[in-house]
């Protein structure tokens, strides 16, 4: 009985891990946001897609993230485009290279 709460508590250990304040499961994945505020209610915010994102979901997944940033205010952005990019996961002695989508813009809060 002491194992296997001690398994349990070690799972739940990981799994706050795996996880930060700033990632969000969208669709099927986590995607990850960086907040840098750059003056009074301006944001830089980035949104990673994980390797099963497409372009469009890193697109509506990054439009809630700044209505969630802004609150009841508006949030104002240009929208570029997704750029894609490249990251590593490893699991089971074997490393994996992922495609993915990110995309950065400047977010004001009306």
């Amino acid at each position: 009985m002491v194992r296997k709460w001690q398994a349990v508590i070690g799972c739940c250990i990981l799994t706050g891990c795996a996880s930060t304040p700033n990632s969000h499961w969208f669709e099927s994945g986590m995607m990850n946001f960086e907040v840098l505020e750059v003056g009074p209610k301006q944001y830089k915010l980035t949104g990673q897609g994980a390797g099963n994102h497409s372009a469009e979901q890193v697109r509506r997944a990054f439009e809630l993230r700044a209505a969630k940033l802004c609150g009841s205010g508006k949030p104002n952005y240009l929208m570029p485009q997704p750029e894609s990019y490249q990251y590593r996961s490893s699991g089971g002695g074997f490393s994996f290279v992922h495609n993915a989508f990110k995309l950065t813009s400047t977010v004001s809060c009306e």
